[in-house]
């Protein structure tokens, strides 16, 4: 889903890491705009729905990624 400014991902927890990754790793190349080099910076959401996110910024490493992960998992399911 494409919303103002971001880009939303569903995807299942044991691949979230490996789809930021990628999503990083394209939008942050700089592509030449009439000689002026651009790229998109990432941030980070994560969240078991997209009204119920925990923000982490910029793409961490892939253990401190997933420790986030399941926070939020654990979080989510004791309601």
């Amino acid at each position: 889903m494409q919303v103002h400014d971001s880009l939303v991902c569903s995807c299942v927890y044991g691949e979230a890491y490996d789809v930021a990754c990628f999503m990083r790793d394209h939008l942050e190349v700089e592509l030449d705009y009439g000689g002026v080099g651009l790229s998109v910076p990432t941030e980070f959401k994560i969240g078991m729905n997209y009204g119920d996110v925990v923000e982490i910024g910029a793409l961490q490493d892939r253990v401190t990624f997933e420790q986030k992960i399941w926070e939020v998992m654990r979080v989510g399911n004791k309601e």
